[in-house]
């Protein structure tokens, strides 16, 4: 048998080395600390909504609350001036003080929300 020319071992060679020069790029890759992540921001009222969570009186804004069934622009921020005329909802039962929210509406209302307790670092 005869031996592989000198020639054919060239392109080996070559692919040898950019493959081992691949592998250390990408190796060091690895021993960089990895980017910093941006901080988790928490869900809009409007998004928990729509992902069947309720919404919280408490934090939902006026657009948020108007998605509801039955509340629309007006009603919207009548809750929202009660709301803040209070200093938040304690239950959700506490709509009734709403003008034009009556136990039916209430009723109907009350799955898609919820009163957390208001608190300072909470946007109203």
């Amino acid at each position: 048998m005869r031996a592989p020319a000198r020639e054919s071992r060239w392109p080996v060679g070559v692919l040898l080395l950019a493959g081992v020069a691949w592998l250390g790029v990408g190796l060091s890759a690895l021993r960089r600390p990895p980017a910093k992540l941006p901080p988790l921001t928490p869900r809009a009222e409007w998004e928990r909504l729509l992902a069947g969570e309720p919404l919280d009186l408490n934090r939902a804004t006026a657009v948020d609350l108007a998605a509801l069934p039955g509340i629309g622009p007006a009603r919207a921020e009548a809750i929202v001036a009660e709301r803040e005329r209070r200093g938040g909802f304690r239950t959700v039962d506490d709509l009734l003080a709403v003008p034009g929210i009556g136990p039916k509406t209430l009723e109907r209302l009350r799955p898609f929300l919820t009163a957390a307790p208001p608190t300072a670092d909470r946007r109203p």
